[in-house]
């Protein structure tokens, strides 16, 4: 966590990581109301009493709502993934700068040893710096994702059917 900087962009990609999946099953939700009207064919919406553009109507109505549900899912998704990829680049960089420091600090014996050769420092601080980079930051992001998806879908089910 210290090495996570700018912080702004912790709350950022959490944010978007929050509406990102609250997103979600409204899609859901509207995909559903969509289907409720192309499921009778055309003349059921006249027999019931509807207007002879109710069914145009509603098509026009749905689709825009999931047009503009589709466009903010994308928005939030890139906001997000922007978010966690800028901070997973400074925790790696912070990371390998201290991780480098370290190793030059070291005495020229150290250097010797067959598990301190150049090759095994370079592949520490290529491979586990990432590693720490994919725990750390790109991790998070799925994870509040998935969580505000299952609230929301849970807080419309009960919604609908109390």
């Amino acid at each position: 966590m210290p090495y996570n900087k700018p912080r702004f962009l912790i709350a950022t990609a959490l944010f978007a990581s929050c509406v990102d999946g609250s997103i979600l099953p409204f899609v859901g939700f509207m995909l559903s109301k969509l289907l409720a009207v192309l499921g009778p064919p055309i003349e059921y919406w006249v027999t019931i009493g509807e207007s002879e553009n109710y069914f145009q109507e509603k098509m026009t109505l749905y689709s825009s709502i999931m047009i503009g549900l589709g466009a903010g899912l994308g928005v939030f998704h890139f906001i997000q993934k922007l978010s966690f990829g800028s901070l997973g680049n400074n925790v790696t960089l912070q990371v390998r700068k201290e991780l480098y420091a370290n190793i030059l600090q070291k005495h020229i014996g150290w250097f010797d040893e067959r598990e301190n050769a150049p090759s095994v420092l370079n592949t520490i601080l290529s491979s586990d710096t990432a590693l720490i980079n994919g725990v750390s930051s790109e991790s998070l992001g799925p994870i509040v994702e998935a969580s505000f998806a299952m609230i929301t879908g849970i807080a419309i089910a009960f919604y609908y059917s109390w």
